[in-house]
C-alpha cells in the first residue's frame, strides 16, 4: 500500500508541481520511507532518488526554501540515494547544482541519519556504507574541488572527515546500541584517512569518554590501539608529567591480550612510549601471574638481545633502544627472578656474545645490561665491570629506564587531569607560537638604528638592519597583506640571514630561536621571486645546523618526516644535514655554501651609541677583561655574538691588539678534524637516519613509497647518508658500528632491487658509492673481513645476480659494479 502511495507521489513530482505541492510531496515521501524496513525501504529509496535527482533538483533546487531542502536531505541521507548522487556528479562534474546538494547535505543535520542503523544492518550494506563515507564521497568532493577551485569546496574537503567522525559519535551517543563493532570499524577507517582526528582522544574529555565507551564494549581493537600508540610516540616527551598523562589517558581503555601490548612495547622504538605500554600491560593483568609473564618475556628478549644474527644484522640505533627496553622490562621482575635469569644459559650466552664482538658499542651494551641485573640482585649498587667511563654512561641509561611510578603523589591522578594537562600545554605552545607570529608581523620596541646605504633595497631608509635573531625572524615572516615594507624586509633577510646566524653560532640567543627559524626557512616559499632562492635557503639551513647542531639536527629529522612539506624541501633537509656535518667535522671546505664571509653589502655606518660607549671603556689597559687570556677569549666570544657584519665596528686599538695576540697564540696550522663532533654528535645523527630508513623500509618493503618520486628520494637518502658517513673516516671511535649499519642498509636494498627487478640507475649508483666508500677504508682502521664477512658476502652475491639479470645497464654503474665485485673477491677469497 505504501509503495503505491510513493509511486503516485513520485508521478506528481515529474509534472513540475507548485512549490507548496512539491514541499508536501517531499514530506509525504520522507514520512512513508522512514517507517519502512528491509528490501521495500531500499526499493523506495532508489525510486525516490531517481526522480528527485532527475527532475526536482535540476529544475527547482535553487528556488526551494529551507523546509523543502531539509525534506530532500532527509530522503537522500542513506547509502542508496547518496550513491546515486555521486554517480550524477561523476557523470557531469561541471554541474554546480548536484555539487551544491552534496555539500549542503554533508553540512545538514540530517546527514547523521546515514549511520542510524549502522550496527544492525546486513554485512553487505555495512560494507557499502563504509566504502561510501570513507572513500566515494571524499573522492567526489576532491575531484569537484580540483575542477572548480571554490572556497566552499576547499572548506568541505578539509572538514569532511571531522564531520563524519562527529556524526558517528553522535549516533552512538543518541542511541542505546548493544554492539558497537561497526562504529569502531568506521572510526578506524577515518583515523587512517585523517590521522589528526585522533588528537581529540587526548585533548577533549567528552570525545575521550565517548571513544572509550565505544571501544570498551568490544574486544580490543588493535587497529585503534596502534593509532593511539603511534600518536603517543610522536608527541610524548621524556618528562615525568607527560608520561603520567599519557598513561592515565590510555588507562581508560581495556586491553584483552597483554602479550600483544608487550610486543607493541618492544617494537615501538620509543622508550617513553614503551614505559607507558609496559605499565598498562602490568596493570591490565592478573596479579598472580604478573611477574611470571613479564619474566618469560624478559627471557625471550634476552635471547634476542644476545643472538649473533641480531647483533650482526640490526642497526645500532635499534640495539640501543632495545637495551634500554629490556632494562625497563627487568624492573617488573622480582629479585629472585633476576637471580634466576643471571644463572640461565640464555643470559650467559647473550652477554658472552656481546663481549666477543669486535665492536665497542656492542660490547658496551652487553656490559650495561649485565651490570644492571647484577646491581638489582646485590642491591648495593655494585657492578660487574668496574670501568669509570662506562659507569657514568650507565647511570644515565639506568635513570632513563626507571618505570612509571603510579603510586607517587603528583599533579596527575586520572584521565581528566591528564587531558587538562595536555590541553594547557597545547594552549601554552600555541599561545607562544601565536605570540611569536604576532610579534613578527608587528615588532615591538625599537629595532637597531643601523641603516643600510643601499637605497634600492631600503626605500627611504624605512627598513633597518636587524641586530637580533628575533628581528631577523620577523623580517622573514613579514606579512605582505598588512606590512607595506614586507618585500623590503624579506630582501634584507635574504641578503644577511646566513652570515648573521653564523655570527651568533653556539650562543644562547641562537639556541633559543634556532628551531623556530629553521621551521620558517623550511616552509618558506619564494614569494618575493628572489634569484638563487634555493641556494639561500640551503645556506641558511646549514648555518643553523652548524650554529646549533644538537637542536637543529633533531628538528631537521622530524621535519623530514613531516607530511606537510614538499619533496624539494625534504631533499634540501638531507643536503643541509650532510653538508653541515662536513663543515663541522673539519677538513672539508664546501665553497659554494654562502654565508661564511662578512656582510659587505649591509655594513652599518656606526654602532648605536650605547654599544659604542661600551667599547670605549675597553681602551683602558687595566680593564679586568685583560687579566688573563681566558677572560680575553671570553670577551672575544661575547663580542662575536653582538657583531652584525663579521667585524666589530669602531673597535678600540688596544682591544684589537690584545685579540690579535691571543688568537695568534691559540691558532693551529692547517686543517684539523673536530674529534669531539665526529665521536659524539655525528654518529647519533647517522644512527637516527639509519633508523628512520629501517622503520620506513619495514613498512613499505622498498624504502620511501612516493610513486614517481620514490627513486629520487631513495637515491638522495643514500647519497647524503654516505656523505655523513664519510666524515667519520678514519678517526671516529664509532666508525665500525657506523660501517655495519651502512652495509646492512645497502645489502638489504640491493637484495630488494634484485628480487623486484625494478631499478633506478641513479639509486643504484649511490648504493654502489656507499659500498665503495666502505671498501676504500684501510684494513688497519676497520678490518672489514674480520667484522663483516657475512654482509660482504651477501653484497657480493647480490651484485652477481644484478649482473646476471642485466639490471645494471648504465655504463658508469657497470664500471663501479665491476670494480666493487673485484675488490670484494679479493677480500673474501
Amino acid at each position: 500500500m505504501s509503495t503505491d502511495i510513493i509511486t503516485a507521489v513520485l508521478s506528481r513530482l515529474k509534472t513540475q508541481p507548485s512549490t507548496d505541492q512539491l514541499r508536501c510531496a517531499l514530506f509525504e515521501i520522507d514520512t512513508i520511507i522512514s517507517k519502512q524496513k528491509g528490501r521495500a525501504k531500499d526499493l523506495n529509496q532508489l525510486a525516490s532518488s531517481n526522480i528527485i535527482l532527475e527532475y526536482t533538483i535540476p529544475e527547482t533546487y535553487l528556488l526551494l526554501d529551507d523546509g523543502a531542502k531539509q525534506s530532500i536531505f532527509s530522503i537522500l541521507s542513506n547509502r542508496i540515494c547518496l550513491y546515486q548522487l555521486i554517480v550524477k556528479i561523476s557523470a557531469d562534474p561541471k554541474n554546480d547544482v548536484y555539487i551544491r546538494v552534496l555539500v549542503e547535505l554533508v553540512y545538514s543535520r540530517q546527514f547523521v541519519d546515514i549511520f542510524s542503523e549502522l550496527n544492525n544492518q546486513s554485512l553487505q550494506s555495512f560494507r557499502e556504507l563504509e566504502k561510501l563515507v570513507t572513500f566515494k564521497i571524499p573522492e567526489a568532493l576532491n575531484k569537484c574541488y580540483l575542477q572548480h577551485k571554490t572556497k566552499e569546496l576547499e572548506t568541505i574537503t578539509a572538514k569532511y572527515y571531522h564531520i563524519i567522525f562527529s556524526s558517528v559519535l553522535k549516533e552512538v551517543h543518541d542511541h542505546d546500541v548493544t554492539t558497537l563493532s561497526r562504529s569502531a570499524r568506521i572510526l578506524d577507517s577515518l583515523y587512517l584517512a585523517d590521522p589528526k582526528l585522533i588528537n581529540s582522544f587526548f585533548h577533549e574529555i567528552n570525545i575521550h569518554r565517548m571513544l572509550c565507551d565505544v571501544y570498551n564494549q568490544i574486544s580490543t581493537d588493535w587497529r585503534f590501539v596502534k593509532v593511539l600508540i603511534s600518536y603517543m610516540a610522536n608527541h610524548l616527551d621524556d618528562s615525568d608529567l607527560s608520561i603520567r598523562a599519557y598513561y592515565f589517558i590510555l588507562d581508560d581503555l581495556s586491553f584483552n591480550h597483554r602479550s600483544t601490548l608487550l610486543e607493541y612495547a618492544r617494537s615501538i622504538g620509543h622508550l617513553p612510549s614503551s614505559k607507558v605500554i609496559l605499565a598498562l600491560s602490568f596493570k591490565n593483568s592478573e596479579a598472580s601471574d604478573n611477574q611470571c609473564t613479564f619474566y618469560k618475556f624478559l627471557l625471550e628478549c634476552t635471547v634476542q638481545f644476545g643472538s649473533k644474527s641480531y647483533i650482526a644484522e640490526t642497526p645500532t640505533a635499534t640495539q640501543q633502544f632495545f637495551t634500554r627496553f629490556i632494562i625497563c622490562l627487568a624492573h617488573y621482575c622480582t629479585r629472585e627472578q633476576l637471580n634466576s635469569l643471571s644463572r640461565d644459559s640464555s643470559f650467559i650466552c647473550a652477554i658472552s656474545n656481546r663481549l666477543d664482538s669486535p665492536l665497542n658499542l656492542t660490547r658496551e651494551l652487553g656490559m650495561c645490561f649485565a651490570d644492571f641485573i647484577y646491581g638489582r640482585i646485590k642491591k648495593d649498587g655494585s657492578v660487574l665491570f668496574d670501568i669509570v667511563d662506562l659507569q657514568i654512561r650507565e647511570r644515565t641509561i639506568f635513570n632513563a629506564c626507571e618505570p612509571i611510578n603510579i603510586q607517587t603523589n603528583g599533579r596527575i591522578h586520572n584521565s581528566h587531569e591528564a587531558i587538562s594537562y595536555l590541553q594547557n600545554r597545547k594552549m601554552t605552545t600555541d599561545g607562544t607560537i601565536c605570540k611569536r607570529v604576532i610579534s613578527l608581523n608587528h615588532p615591538e620596541g625599537k629595532s637597531s638604528d643601523i641603516r643600510s646605504k643601499d637605497d634600492k633595497i631600503h626605500k627611504d631608509n624605512t627598513v633597518s638592519i636587524p641586530v637580533y635573531l628575533k628581528e631577523l625572524s620577523s623580517y622573514m615572516n613579514a606579512d605582505q597583506q598588512t606590512d607595506k615594507f614586507a618585500y623590503e624586509k624579506m630582501d634584507v633577510a635574504f641578503a644577511i640571514a646566513p652570515q648573521m646566524i653564523r655570527s651568533k653560532a653556539n650562543t644562547p640567543e641562537l639556541r633559543f630561536y634556532s628551531t623556530s627559524i629553521l621551521q620558517d626557512v623550511i616552509s618558506m616559499s619564494n614569494s618575493a621571486d628572489n634569484d638563487n632562492f634555493n641556494t639561500w635557503k640551503l645556506s641558511t639551513m646549514i648555518a643553523l645546523n652548524v650554529g646549533d647542531f644538537d637542536n637543529c639536527s633533531n628538528a631537521s629529522v622530524k621535519a623530514f618526516l613531516n607530511g606537510d612539506i614538499s619533496m624539494s624541501s625534504r631533499l634540501m633537509i638531507l643536503t643541509s644535514l650532510s653538508l653541515s656535518c662536513r663543515e663541522l667535522s673539519g677538513k672539508y671546505n664546501d665553497n659554494f655554501v654562502e654565508g661564511k664571509d662578512g656582510i659587505e653589502k649591509f655594513t652599518p655606518q656606526k654602532l648605536p651609541e650605547s654599544l659604542h660607549q661600551q667599547f670605549m671603556q675597553y681602551e683602558n689597559s687595566d680593564s679586568p677583561f685583560f687579566e688573563t687570556p681566558d677572560k680575553l677569549l671570553a670577551l672575544n666570544s661575547d663580542m662575536k655574538a653582538l657583531r652584525v657584519d663579521g667585524q666589530v665596528v669602531r673597535v678600540s686599538s688596544t682591544l684589537k691588539k690584545k685579540l690579535s695576540k691571543s688568537e695568534t697564540k691559540n691558532c693551529v696550522a692547517g686543517d684539523k678534524k673536530n674529534t669531539v663532533f665526529i665521536n659524539k654528535k655525528l654518529p647519533q645523527l647517522f644512527y637516527s637516519l639509519a633508523g628512520v630508513w629501517k622503520v620506513i623500509d619495514g613498512f613499505t618493503g622498498r624504502g620511501f613509497n612516493l610513486g614517481t618520486f620514490s627513486a629520487i628520494l631513495n637515491s638522495e637518502y643514500f647519497h647524503n647518508l654516505r656523505l655523513i658517513y664519510e666524515c667519520a673516516i678514519p678517526s671516529s671511535i664509532e666508525l665500525p658500528e657506523m660501517t655495519k649499519d651502512l652495509l646492512l642498509l645497502v645489502s638489504n636494498e640491493l637484495k630488494q632491487i634484485a628480487f623486484n627487478k625494478k631499478i633506478n640507475q641513479n639509486e643504484l649508483l649511490h648504493l654502489f658509492d656507499c659500498v665503495q666508500e666502505v671498501l676504500d677504508i684501510d684494513n688497519s682502521v676497520v678490518p672489514l673481513t674480520g667484522l663483516f664477512m657475512n654482509i660482504l658476502y651477501d653484497i657480493y652475491g647480490t651484485l652477481g645476480q644484478l649482473i646476471e639479470n642485466d639490471l645494471v645497464v648504465d655504463e658508469q654503474c657497470q664500471g663501479k659494479c665491476a670494480n666493487i665485485i673485484k675488490k670484494l673477491r679479493n677480500l673474501i677469497f
